[in-house]
């Protein structure tokens, strides 16, 4: 039945029956929302990346709703985004403030839903603007932005030299401007 199972099916399960459809999804996706969460947050505790794949699930429960099959290629991609975030939200909390007190490191967020559910429909705007480059192009922003790695590890990666992969960033931003400022995410 997983392999089978469409977004739109999958979206109503959350809907109707979210412990259902969370647990499908974490069934579905929970892997590779634990090596994105692990990759961003490498060197910090293992709790803290589970709380963030935790927080990943919990936020495309809280933003199902709002979710829109036109806007978005996939729920997956989706919740890989949320999932980026988060754990890019995460990593800068705990680099610039480390707690040493559980409670003060356990209280909830001040931001308002609205804000979330705002950023995460940017996010997954900027999200598909990356997909749809062209490779190189889309592998690069993917280890760049997505998995945090550096020029020289990414041109290793991709067989491609520093300075073409400083050179494909360079003209990829300007791309995804392009297209942000097209789609009113940013002004320009």
């Amino acid at each position: 039945m997983k392999d089978q199972i469409t977004d739109q099916q999958l979206i109503r399960l959350i809907e109707k029956s979210p412990s259902d459809g969370i647990s499908l999804a974490l069934d579905l996706y929970g892997g590779a929302v634990k090596t994105i969460c692990s990759s961003i947050l490498s060197g910090f505790s293992e709790s803290d990346i589970e709380e963030t794949v935790s927080d990943s699930f919990t936020s495309l429960w809280r933003s199902i709703s709002h979710y829109d099959y036109d806007k978005h290629s996939t729920v997956k991609s989706y919740l890989y985004g949320i999932a980026r975030n988060l754990a890019l939200n995460k990593k800068r909390s705990l680099s610039k403030h480390p707690s040493t007190d559980l409670e003060e490191a356990n209280l909830p967020s001040v931001e308002s839903a609205e804000e979330q559910v705002s950023s995460l429909i940017e996010s997954q705007l900027i999200y598909d603007a990356i997909m749809a480059l062209k490779s190189p192009d889309k592998e690069i922003f993917i280890h760049r932005y997505f998995l945090d790695e550096r020029v020289k590890a990414i041109a290793m990666a991709l067989n491609l030299t520093e300075k073409s992969v400083e050179n494909r960033l360079r003209r990829g931003k300007l791309h995804l401007k392009a297209q942000l400022i097209k789609r009113g995410v940013i002004n320009g």
